[in-house]
């Protein structure tokens, strides 16, 4: 299951709604987007910090770094989305009792999956490496840049 309201666990008290807010907008103002192009290599989360640019899977992969202090790994989720110009784009989702927010290095605004122009991921890969695919199965190239990525933190 990519995502449903279903499956949705964890609690998010006001202070860490305001942790989540202040987390998304600080990497936003931080971390200035780059395309990477056909490369689409995936930084660690302490290169994109250094280098102070990083394209939507870094600076998701940097969110959902910071974000592992205070959510559980499981509830945090980089998801594969289309943008309404059918687009591909990544953005961090963090599982909360009513809904699944989003981070997004477009906006500064913490919105629920539903508030936001994306629908339904493709895929989602969670804090703890598990990877959930729409209609079919990911390559081991791209699933490889994340444990890559996420192997590089410490």
């Amino acid at each position: 299951m990519i995502y449903s309201n279903q499956v949705a666990r964890v609690k998010i008290n006001r202070v860490q709604m305001q942790l989540i807010r202040g987390i998304n907008a600080s990497v936003n103002a931080a971390i200035h987007y780059r395309h990477e192009g056909d490369r689409d290599e995936w930084q660690a989360p302490p290169e994109t910090l250094s280098r102070g640019a990083g394209d939507c899977e870094d600076i998701a992969l940097l969110k959902m770094h910071l974000l592992l202090q205070i959510v559980p790994a499981e509830d945090l989720r980089l998801l594969w989305v289309k943008t309404g110009g059918g687009l591909a784009h990544m953005v961090l989702g963090v599982r909360s009792e009513s809904a699944c927010l989003v981070l997004d290095n477009r906006s500064n605004s913490v919105v629920t999956l539903e508030e936001s122009e994306y629908g339904v991921p493709v895929y989602s890969i969670d804090g703890l490496g598990q990877v959930y695919a729409r209609g079919g199965s990911l390559t081991a190239a791209r699933v490889g840049k994340f444990d890559g990525a996420m192997d590089r933190t410490v």
